[in-house]
């Protein structure tokens, strides 16, 4: 999933995430949406959200 940097005139510069197969596809879509692409970072990584482990019943078993 490519992640672009780009600025479009009513928000102001953002940072878009595309589903496209390359780097630039990601360009020509966010182009064809009225954005002018400042850079390109590439492809992003899924972010991964680590919780402690809910604590484990032992009454279920006793």
């Amino acid at each position: 999933m490519p992640t672009l940097t780009a600025h479009h005139p009513s928000q102001g510069n953002v940072r878009l995430n595309f589903d496209a197969p390359s780097v630039e596809e990601a360009v020509r879509l966010a182009e064809s949406q009225g954005y002018r692409v400042v850079s390109s970072g590439g492809f992003a990584l899924p972010t991964f959200r680590f919780t402690r482990p809910q604590r484990f019943l032992l009454t279920l078993f006793s």
